[in-house]
């Protein structure tokens, strides 16, 4: 399909750079450029769903703008064609300021950074998860570390000195120079990560004190040691692999924006409703060299790796026995029973969220005891839960003999309502409808026989 349309696009009424469509199978959407000037926000869209960022769209969607949330949904279940909504996003995303004309993409990208958690509560326990996507930043003076905070992108700039021409020349001088020890009138300071990251977002500075835009090559290339990484031995590495990136043709109040992804080991170029599959290296590499946002990840970390540790049902090893209660479970060893995972860790992430909630409810959070925890409401409801499960045939637990009999209680009024609701279906199936087109029938009868009997009159 797509060769035929690139075949006929002469004929069409769309520009060149509209109409090229992405190759059939491909994942990678084209999206139109509704207004004109919407570029920017179409090079951030394809940054955000081709990258890490996708998973927290996807499941964390109440901290997410729902005009995100709904765009993205629409872009999975598009694959490979084209889409709209750019206007439509562009209205409901961004704020009046920029609603017209060439906007920085840099600004539409922190408007979907900025409402995203850095961290969430993990799935078990009173505990917290950092979200991977924000790079953990100790700030140190003289030594000494003051502070260390949760950001995403960090901000990275190209000269040594705000007053300099000279720019410097690789991507590693631009992470020692932001790691290096910094004499600020009289007191050291240093930033570096404080945990090894799995995941960077980061942006150049590629605005001069002037205004003027710096388009310089910068060699893209980078890795991490111990002069960055606090936790980082003595010849410790990390290679980063940079996977998308935006830039940007033109100067600072006008131009055009486009992005590149790297999608099943291949790059592609993403400019509004055309993606173009790229083979030259040197084309990407050089490309690459005049960007300005950037997404990177470690290199040895898998697409699967990378899925797993956004999901919210993943739990620590032990946190299924400790949650249910061994005093509930015949067979603690999970490594021998018939669960289905992930089956069982959206149930108990749906227990405890219900216990939560019934803290919350009952506002008694700060005086709550350990026997009125969540976790212990947790593991009262648990085998209710399990027990449907293993009803619908979903997973195999073996329970023991009093949890079965409490499930058994509790499962009464449940089986009233089902009992009511099939004679329900009976009476309105077997005496309602009969009637009702029985009614039906001899009101059309009498219509017909009146019509008649007019016509004959």
């Amino acid at each position: 399909m797509a060769s035929i349309i690139n075949a006929l696009k002469p004929h069409f009424f769309l520009s060149e750079r509209a109409i090229a469509l992405p190759e059939e199978g491909m994942q990678i959407v084209g999206l139109l450029n509704k207004n004109g000037t919407d570029c920017f926000l179409n090079a951030v869209r394809q940054f955000a769903y081709n990258t890490a960022i996708k998973y927290v769209i996807l499941h964390r969607p109440s901290s997410i703008p729902h005009s995100v949330y709904d765009d993205f949904q629409q872009y999975q279940r598009t694959r490979g064609g084209l889409m709209g909504g750019s206007d439509v996003l562009r209205h409901q995303l961004l704020p009046d300021s920029m609603q017209g004309g060439h906007q920085s993409a840099h600004e539409a990208l922190m408007k979907i950074i900025e409402k995203m958690p850095n961290s969430w509560r993990a799935p078990v326990g009173n505990g917290s998860l950092k979200n991977p996507l924000f790079s953990s930043i100790e700030h140190l003076r003289d030594g000494v570390t003051c502070a260390v905070s949760l950001e995403a992108p960090l901000i990275l700039p190209i000269k040594r000195e705000k007053e300099s021409p000279v720019v410097m020349r690789s991507m590693q001088e631009v992470w020692d120079h932001y790691t290096a020890v910094k004499d600020v009138e009289g007191v050291m300071h240093q930033y570096r990560f404080a945990s090894l990251p799995d995941h960077l977002l980061f942006s150049l500075v590629r605005n001069s004190e002037n205004g003027a835009k710096i388009n310089d090559f910068i060699e893209p290339t980078f890795r991490l040691d111990d002069q960055h990484v606090s936790t980082l031995r003595p010849q410790e590495r990390a290679d980063f692999h940079i996977q998308a990136f935006i830039v940007h043709q033109g100067e600072e109040t006008h131009g055009h924006y486009y992005t590149y992804v790297y999608v099943k080991d291949r790059w592609f170029k993403c400019d509004d409703a055309r993606v173009v599959p790229l083979l030259s290296k040197e084309v990407v590499k050089e490309e690459m060299g005049r960007a300005s946002i950037f997404y990177a990840r470690r290199r040895g970390i898998t697409d699967q790796q990378v899925e797993d540790t956004f999901s919210p049902h993943r739990l620590p090893e032990r946190s299924v026995c400790s949650l249910i209660g061994e005093s509930e479970i015949t067979n603690p060893d999970f490594s021998n029973t018939d669960f289905a995972i992930p089956e069982e860790m959206l149930v108990l992430d749906e227990i405890v969220r219900d216990a939560r909630a019934f803290i919350s409810e009952r506002e008694i959070q700060d005086t709550v005891s350990p026997s009125t925890s969540a976790e212990h409401i947790a593991a009262s409801s648990a085998p209710k839960k399990l027990w449907r499960l293993q009803e619908q045939e979903h997973v195999d637990v073996p329970l023991s003999g009093r949890a079965v009999e409490k499930m058994k209680t509790e499962q009464k009024p449940i089986r009233m309502w089902k009992t009511t609701t099939i004679l329900y279906a009976i009476g309105y199936y077997a005496l309602y409808l009969p009637l009702y087109h029985i009614a039906q029938a001899l009101n059309a009868v009498f219509f017909f026989v009146l019509k008649l009997f007019y016509c004959l009159a």
